[in-house]
């Protein structure tokens, strides 16, 4: 958290008075470019933190987990003139909690026509998994699913582990 609200003020710093485009949980610096006049636009990875701490809460609960709280605020949108979330149901939650942004769906945006399967033959089956290991990633879901299965092949996770999921 102290990281991150360092980043916050180097940020605020840097703001013009045309066009900021940041992460929704950089309150600082979107307050900044507001009072500048300037145009945000800010980037929703993961649901409001309202909406992140009931589903972790739930998911901890299941798994006989002390949930650790989400502190970072990512339901103020005051500052936000446009939110671009990665999916539609991070857009609906957000739709729930501020009338006035405008809020669009963008996904992650791959280019399928620059990347492709790789057509060499290999006998191998591989799963790569890429993540923050946080609880609501639902990486504990797949390492069981990949224990159940009796496939030839590769599951490899790399990422931050989160405590909770240490536990689990």
């Amino acid at each position: 958290r102290y990281a991150e609200s360092l980043f916050d003020l180097y940020v605020s710093h840097l703001v013009g008075n045309d066009t900021l485009y940041t992460y929704v949980e950089l309150p600082r610096a979107l307050r900044k470019a507001k009072k500048k006049d300037a145009f945000t636009i800010a980037s929703a990875t993961m649901p409001p933190s309202s909406v992140y701490n009931d589903l972790l809460e739930e998911e901890c609960k299941k798994h006989k987990v002390k949930p650790k709280k989400n502190t970072v605020n990512r339901g103020n949108l005051e500052n936000v003139d446009l939110l671009l979330t990665i999916s539609d149901l991070v857009k609906e939650q957000y739709a729930d909690l501020e009338e006035e942004t405008t809020i669009k769906s963008v996904g992650f945006g791959v280019d399928t026509k620059k990347f492709e399967p790789s057509s060499a033959s290999t006998k191998k089956f591989r799963i790569l998994a890429v993540a923050n290991m946080t609880m609501l990633k639902g990486l504990q879901y797949l390492v069981k699913a990949w224990s159940a299965l009796d496939i030839d092949g590769n599951l490899v996770i790399c990422g931050k582990k989160d405590s909770q999921v240490i536990q689990v």
